[in-house]
């Protein structure tokens, strides 16, 4: 799609989009296929936590984000790196890297995930606040649980922004 790596540098085909506000990822996804869209976020929430009910798919101890999220862990000094996409390990529903990069969804900042009606998106196509769900890789565990949600502007860009497109089933 004509992006680059985060930050202007020189793109890297298996390194994750970042600095990308909502209406670039919107615009961009609606330019692809019809069937590829950003998630809602109860789409997004339900391909996280993949069919559990634990704080981080992984279980219930912070520790068990070893290998599994790109996040700051409490015990260990060491600064989350740039991974090449799939190098942690999956969830049980096979999608990686969910944990430690703030992911836009397609909702504005409303009552929550689970409290929409029909397909579970808010939608309120001039909302001033966007729905970002995945956590912050340098804030650890407490910042990356599987339920947690952040609202920012749809126009805003930070290195912790980037996209998880998903695409429609036929059963």
């Amino acid at each position: 799609m004509g992006w680059r790596g985060g930050g202007g540098e020189k793109a890297w085909p298996l390194r994750p989009r970042s600095h990308v506000s909502w209406y670039d990822s919107s615009a961009t996804l609606s330019k692809c296929v019809a069937w590829v869209w950003l998630p809602s976020e109860a789409q997004w929430e339900y391909g996280c936590r993949a069919g559990t009910r634990t704080p981080w798919w992984t279980g219930k101890d912070a520790q068990s984000l070893v290998g599994a999220a790109n996040i700051r862990h409490e015990e260990q000094s060491v600064t989350p790196r740039l991974l090449t996409i799939g190098q942690l390990r999956p969830n049980p529903f096979g999608l990686h890297d969910l944990l430690g990069a703030l992911e836009w969804c397609r909702d504005a900042w409303g009552l929550g995930a689970t409290r929409q009606p029909g397909d579970g998106v808010f939608d309120q196509p001039d909302s001033p606040v966007r729905v970002l769900r995945g956590g912050l890789s340098w804030s650890g565990a407490t910042s990356a649980r599987s339920s947690l949600r952040y609202g920012r502007q749809p126009d805003g860009r930070s290195g912790d922004y980037g996209l998880r497109p998903v695409r429609g089933i036929t059963p």
